[in-house]
């Protein structure tokens, strides 16, 4: 599908190639000046210390700062058209999907999950009823004051 922005996608992408010319100026300019004012001081006999540096360091802090801005404008006009064309895509996948097809298959879907899951609840229900029969087949029938009888008789036993 053609874009409806060329145009502004080709904005953007001279944006980022001015960005790396701005970027590898600035570092040939910081180069240039530390050295050429070194080998300047040096022929003169001066004694400069660190100041080719600090004269150096601006022109490459311009380079950086112009190569951010154009690189972040030339980014974000080419993600704007990449967005809108992904739009268009979508909507026009979307066009072409018949409403009643996926409906169905949406609601045949839900109507499986709901018939496993009624299933699951039916059987969960039937395992505990099968866990509380055991439970009460396993539990000896002994009345309560026979258990008590029984417990004294333990303690009495074992305290002896």
């Amino acid at each position: 599908m053609k874009s409806r922005y060329g145009a502004l996608h080709t904005i953007g992408t001279l944006a980022v190639i001015l960005a790396w010319v701005l970027l590898a100026l600035g570092v040939i300019a910081f180069l240039a000046t530390w050295l050429g004012l070194g080998g300047l001081l040096r022929s003169l006999e001066v004694s400069a210390g660190a100041i080719p540096l600090t004269v150096a360091l601006p022109g490459l802090l311009l380079g950086i700062i112009g190569f951010l801005q154009f690189y972040v404008l030339g980014k974000t006009l080419q993600l704007l058209v990449g967005l809108d064309d992904t739009t268009r895509g979508i909507t026009a996948d979307l066009k072409k999907v018949q409403p009643g097809d996926s409906a169905q298959e949406i609601s045949g879907e839900l109507n499986r999950q709901a018939k496993l899951i009624s299933e699951t609840v039916e059987t969960t229900r039937q395992i505990k009823d099968q866990v509380a029969n055991i439970e009460t087949m396993l539990t000896p029938a002994i009345p309560a004051p026979v258990e008590e009888v029984i417990e004294e008789i333990g303690d009495d036993e074992g305290g002896d």
